[in-house]
């Protein structure tokens, strides 16, 4: 069985072909999987929304938005351990892998797995490096704006322009679309701009709005990461409504 996999920085999804068509794998109602990887109170691994509630209690035994660090040549401390990107990532598709088992009967032995347009060789290898640590083969990496092109077909020749703003990285590509073709003609980005840093901007808006209880929260790990959990949520809401309020009871 192939996979197809958005191997995102906040959140990751998997969909498998099947009799009627493609589908999206879900999991407890949610097709969405947080990028997060955390260790439990015994050392156990958690990845998804139960790591990402792990993070809110322990920041130190936390990792997130592991995809803006892959071919950088750097690691990640979860706890005790020292992982490299490649690794983390593993355990995200590992998840999503468990998550196809469960709902089809069968697990993934290939994949082809998107990624940033402006991704260079090595970050591209470490994504490679991440499916074959999960177990894949990885048959091929699809831009992520061109996976969105692909998937939007109006049947006519077209010039495209694909915007994608995602959690860590901010894309731009130009497409061109004749009959049954798919040309790039362009694409151009930064590995580096996402939501990840619009969170980080509210975040700090709002501590400098505190005066020093925001100075105290900064000095607080364990602060500073609720108070980012709650501006992000925030943030989201405003996607459908003028205006929110900040609450947290602790």
């Amino acid at each position: 069985m192939i996979a197809g996999i958005d191997l995102g920085t906040t959140n990751s999804l998997v969909g498998v072909w099947t009799p009627d068509g493609a589908k999206l794998v879900e999991q407890g109602g949610e097709v969405l999987l947080p990028s997060v990887v955390a260790l439990d109170a015994d050392g156990g691994v958690l990845v998804g929304r139960a790591a990402r509630n792990r993070r809110l209690v322990a920041p130190e035994r936390t990792v997130t938005s592991v995809k803006r660090l892959m071919g950088r040549g750097t690691s990640v401390e979860l706890g005790d351990r020292r992982l490299s990107p490649p690794q983390v990532s593993a355990l995200i598709l590992g998840a999503l892998l468990d998550r196809v088992e469960a709902s089809e009967g069968q697990r993934p032995d290939r994949a082809i797995i998107t990624v940033p347009a402006y991704f260079d060789d090595i970050q591209r290898q470490a994504t490679r490096d991440a499916g074959e640590l999960a177990g894949l083969e990885v048959e091929r990496l699809v831009n992520e704006p061109t996976a969105a092109a692909l998937g939007y077909d109006s049947g006519e020749e077209q010039l495209v322009l694909v915007y994608d703003l995602g959690g860590g990285t901010f894309d731009v590509s130009i497409l061109e679309r004749e009959a049954e073709l798919l040309e790039v003609l362009t694409s151009y980005g930064d590995t580096r701009l996402g939501g990840d840093d619009i969170d980080v901007a509210l975040c700090d808006w709002v501590l400098e709005r505190l005066g020093q209880d925001g100075e105290a929260i900064r000095r607080d790990p364990l602060a500073k990461t609720r108070l980012l959990e709650l501006v992000e949520r925030s943030k989201v809401t405003l996607s459908s409504r003028e205006a929110t309020r900040l609450h947290d009871p602790f």
